[in-house]
């Protein structure tokens, strides 16, 4: 497995019966306990991961296990050399690497689109972006960390361009695609329980089940169709879009395993799903939660020390990503993340707005405790 947080697909992996080797840039508790060896490898300043000792660390555990494949998750579709290095000695499985070059050209992704009939905001560069209502994007990020409004004026970066802002809700739509066809796994509604002004896009948490008109859930399937058949997406994906209660627009796509892929079905299906559809396998079938699920990413408001101690306490059940004994938090980085299952979106929302609370509660108690 290889990502930048690779515990979602470490946990699912064993759920099957696989015993996952995992390259991410947290090594955090869960992924661990997951995986019968993880390395952390350093980032470059962009956020990706360091293509040298990605490619250094699947040469030695292949030596090892040669057949064993690459499963590649968030963070890497804008790493297409990467993935390209890693696919030449073994089996790589995820979606083709050459529509995932197009996706690297904000110009050239707008005019697909727009050739497959699929809405998304316009794009430019600054300078035929005189007046506000733009967002500044990195090309290839992922998270929304890197999302900001633009100030008419000021200048981009060689990786940067520009996104028209668009009004309404922000939503998700998960799938699995294989050779001819795609497979909806549902809708989820995007949630920001700590806004932040310095990164005002970042990820905050979905809920799936979001409800949504059945003309709207038409259209996104048929997009999700027309996208994997024209850029070759396999097995899990997704893409993000905003509705105004008429309107759409499909904001960012995911050509791989997203955050959200085991809110409406169990992980582990689903992943097992991902894994035959990328093998032209039959699907498998797959098990629905018997409730309302969502999770949200905890960021630290401060930098936290988190005690040597605190991995040998109990966290609540309802915590994954929990971070190693002595390792420091940055002010701004995912301290951990929290789950919740309820009945309804609003009520599972608002239970994860009370775990939230509660975990800043007891995280202020231990760290106090060991000061």
């Amino acid at each position: 497995m290889v990502a930048q947080s690779g515990r979602q697909l470490a946990a699912a992996a064993r759920a099957v019966g696989l015993v996952p080797l995992v390259i991410d840039r947290f090594g955090d508790v869960d992924t661990c306990a997951a995986a019968q060896a993880v390395q952390v490898v350093a980032t470059r300043s962009d956020g990706a991961l360091c293509e040298r000792e990605v490619e250094a660390q699947v040469a030695r555990w292949r030596a090892r296990w040669p057949r064993a494949p690459v499963v590649w998750g968030g963070g890497l579709e804008a790493q297409v050399e990467l993935l390209t290095a890693l696919g030449q000695d073994g089996a790589l499985l995820g979606s083709d690497l050459a529509g995932l070059r197009i996706l690297q050209s904000p110009a050239l992704l707008a005019r697909e689109l727009a050739a497959l009939q699929v809405p998304m905001p316009a794009v430019a560069r600054a300078a035929h972006a005189e007046h506000g209502g733009w967002l500044r994007k990195r090309c290839g990020a992922a998270g929304g960390w890197h999302v900001q409004p633009y100030t008419p004026g000021s200048g981009l970066a060689a990786d940067e361009y520009l996104q028209r802002a668009v009004p309404g809700r922000s939503y998700s739509y998960t799938f699995v695609a294989t050779n001819d066809s795609i497979l909806g796994l549902g809708f989820n509604q995007m949630i920001n329980l700590q806004p932040s002004a310095v990164m005002p896009f970042r990820y905050g948490g979905a809920v799936a089940g979001a409800a949504l008109p059945g003309s709207v859930q038409s259209a996104c399937a048929n997009f999700a169709q027309r996208m994997a058949q024209r850029f070759g997406w396999r097995g899990l994906c997704g893409f993000d879009f905003i509705f105004d209660g008429r309107d759409l627009a499909v904001v960012d796509l995911n050509p791989r395993p997203t955050a959200t892929f085991g809110l409406a079905f169990t992980a582990a299906s689903t992943f097992a799903a991902h894994l035959a559809a990328c093998r032209h396998q039959r699907l498998p079938l797959l098990v629905a939660h018997s409730a309302v699920c969502g999770h949200l990413v905890c960021y630290a408001v401060d930098a936290i020390q988190i005690p040597n101690s605190l991995d040998s306490l109990n966290w609540p059940p309802w915590v994954s990503d929990r971070p190693r004994a002595g390792s420091v938090i940055p002010a701004g980085a995912p301290l951990c993340s929290i789950n919740a299952a309820s009945g309804s979106v609003l009520d599972t929302t608002a239970l994860l707005s009370a775990r939230l609370a509660a975990c800043w509660q007891w995280v202020a108690a231990a760290t106090s405790q060991s000061q």
